[in-house]
């Protein structure tokens, strides 16, 4: 599995936890010791699913369309 994969995978993961735990919290049925702990789980993936989620947009950005209708990826300048 190439590091990309891992990516997605663990971002998808990620974000069906938080999914998860938005769930939960919102059936209202989590004690409130339980449910604190729960939300700073939840910042915590929403911050990494943010980072992801920027990440991929940065490398997008950097797709260019050649003439030909093929597309490259920019090199970065060092």
């Amino acid at each position: 599995m190439t590091k990309s994969n891992e990516n997605e995978i663990n971002f998808e993961e990620s974000l069906k936890r938080l999914e998860n735990i938005v769930s939960k919290m919102e059936s209202g049925s989590v004690p409130l010791d339980k449910a604190l702990s729960m939300y700073e789980e939840g910042m915590e993936i929403a911050n990494i699913c943010t980072k992801a989620l920027d990440k991929a947009e940065v490398k997008l950005k950097k797709i260019r369309k050649k003439m030909d209708g093929s597309f490259e990826i920019e090199e970065e300048a060092d």
